[in-house]
């Protein structure tokens, strides 16, 4: 296991009953936005937790202020922050609910997911669709302004798969469906912050692309970015995962891809193949 771990409290009793939800968020350093991230889950009656990765500012204060259970996490990647949480509280509770510490439930998504019914009566993990917003308006266009993000699981049919330091999906045993109200992205930190941030995931993933990283295996959940790990390599293959045949084509074969409400729709120059990274349908 990596990373250093202080528990500040107990959590569920893993013997007992699975509690509802839990409201997980991964943090460092964000008292600007924390209390926003964790009000937004009031009414849900779901227990909180804040995975903190080393603050230097008031974060945790805030959380515990609020009614969150505080561990620290050596953050690595977001996909071996959330395997960990899954791994140790996921099977406590019915449903585990992923936030960002800038986003935010809506009043209507929380209540949706309030209602939601148990894992063994339904999909066994769900969509949000993410409404982002830059420097305090909503951003209407260029592909990104409404994300559809898998991060209500059902801990015991699901694994976070990382392909890189930054791409990651989440492989599921069982169908997934969709939410119907909005997840708010809204970055409080500013555009120096922003900034900051992307630089840091821009050189992680130079990195890992000139280390030749490559797929584990075909990818049909999740960001819809891994579906083109190696792209500066023209020879690297990829598998026409759809078919599961033995279809082969370099990544430049990868002609053309729309994101639109979170579908990408990707042909194979190679087979014809027409397929999406989405198992739910779009409407």
């Amino acid at each position: 296991m990596h990373g250093r771990v202080e528990v500040d409290k107990p959590g569920a009793d893993p013997g007992g009953s699975p509690k509802r939800f839990l409201v997980a968020v991964l943090t460092k350093n964000d008292e600007l936005q924390i209390e926003g991230c964790l009000e937004s889950a009031r009414g849900l009656d779901a227990d909180l937790l804040v995975v903190d990765s080393g603050p230097t500012d008031s974060t945790v204060d805030i959380a515990r202020r609020l009614g969150a259970e505080v561990v620290h996490y050596d953050y690595i990647t977001e996909a071996r922050s959330r395997n960990w949480v899954l791994e140790n509280w996921g099977r406590r509770y019915e449903w585990v609910v992923f936030l960002d510490s800038d986003e935010r439930l809506s009043p209507e998504l929380r209540d949706e997911i309030a209602s939601l019914p148990r894992p063994d009566a339904g999909p066994k993990e769900y969509y949000m669709c993410r409404h982002m917003f830059f420097l305090g308006k909503r951003l209407r266009f260029g592909g990104h302004q409404e994300v559809w993000v898998l991060h209500v699981l059902h801990a015991p049919a699901c694994k976070v798969v990382e392909l890189t330091r930054t791409l990651e999906y989440v492989r599921v045993d069982g169908d997934t469906a969709k939410l119907h109200h909005p997840l708010i992205h809204d970055n409080k930190k500013g555009l120096s912050d922003w900034t900051r941030k992307h630089d840091f995931y821009a050189v992680r993933e130079a990195e890992d692309r000139l280390r030749g990283v490559a797929l584990e295996q075909p990818v049909t959940e999740g960001r819809l970015r891994a579906l083109f790990t190696k792209r500066s390599s023209p020879g690297s293959l990829l598998s026409c995962w759809p078919q599961r045949s033995s279809c082969t084509a370099t990544s430049s074969a990868l002609d053309s891809w729309t994101a639109r409400w979170g579908s990408c729709i990707t042909s194979c120059t190679t087979c014809g193949t027409r397929f999406s990274s989405l198992r739910t349908s779009t409407s």
